[in-house]
């Protein structure tokens, strides 16, 4: 009986040992498992190319389809909307004109302050940080005031002569527009306008 538990240790510390030095069985689970692993991997690479095709074709059906809408199709023919409209771009425009004013002046003051203590560290960034502020308040002065010219002329794709380079070029002095918080509403001068 003594033999019996001896016999059983020693089996299973073979048995372990074995199993460690050659671990063949290991190496068939784990091939097993990473053979499973990569056709489930290329089964989602095949859904993700499906969703992407189908995302492809969403996104440009989209597109035709809002590049063929006319200025009546988007924004209407009600005056008073229109009027309500270039009410709320306008001013819209004069906050993003406001605040920026008042960060330039703001970072300009820092500057003054940066010369009378020498500190040519903190004047160089203050004046960087005007250039940035005066850039940013620009842009998006300049998408409202693009609106703005729109909701005047009753343009608003392509085909009527509503983008960006047809807007630089009926006006020459655009960027002294988009510089300027006060404008006035217009009646629409295109053609279709009605």
């Amino acid at each position: 009986m003594d033999d019996t538990p001896k016999k059983s240790v020693l089996r299973k510390t073979g048995s372990v040992l074995y199993r460690t030095i050659l671990p063949f069985s290991a190496m068939r689970q784990s091939a097993r498992l990473v053979k499973n692993e990569i056709a489930v991997h290329k089964e989602n690479v095949n859904m993700l190319k499906e969703m992407g095709s189908e995302a492809k074709q969403a996104l440009q059906a989209k597109k035709e389809k809002t590049a063929s809408m006319t200025f009546a199709q988007a924004v209407g023919t009600n005056s008073k909307v229109i009027e309500d409209l270039y009410r709320g771009i306008l001013r819209q425009k004069q906050y993003f004109l406001l605040f920026g004013a008042l960060f330039i002046v703001f970072e300009l003051l820092i500057a003054g302050i940066a010369v009378y203590k020498h500190d040519t560290s903190a004047i160089f960034f203050a004046l960087i940080s005007v250039v940035i502020t005066f850039g940013l308040m620009f842009v998006a002065a300049l998408g409202k005031q693009l609106r703005l010219w729109q909701l005047q002329t009753h343009r608003l794709s392509v085909d009527e002569q509503g983008g960006f380079d047809f807007f630089v070029k009926e006006n020459p002095t655009w960027w002294i527009l988009t510089l300027s918080p006060s404008s006035e509403l217009k009646r629409g001068t295109h053609e279709n306008a009605e």
